[in-house]
């Protein structure tokens, strides 16, 4: 999961700011919604595959809560999705 999380860090990057650097990596890791967003459905589906009670629908909700955004859990997210505008996606 921690790589998945780097290449999602690295892809967002380069589709936000076109350059990928560590500097920039970071700035996008930190200043981005998009990358939250992927890194609590990334440890809902991880939760999901370890069989870890209650830890899915507790995510799903907060991502809901925070970001106004519902990925299904069988949805294919490929690296680096950037949702644009996540408040009242589905």
């Amino acid at each position: 999961m921690i790589r998945e999380l780097r290449e999602d860090a690295v892809e967002l990057c380069r589709v936000a700011l076109g350059r990928v650097g560590r500097r920039s990596v970071m700035a996008t890791v930190l200043g981005n919604d998009s990358y939250c967003i992927l890194a609590l459905w990334r440890l809902r589906m991880a939760s999901r595959r370890a069989r870890i009670p209650l830890v899915n629908t507790l995510l799903r909700r907060i991502q809901t809560m925070v970001f106004g955004i519902e990925i299904d859990k069988d949805a294919t997210v490929g690296r680096g999705v950037w949702f644009v505008h996540p408040i009242g996606t589905v």
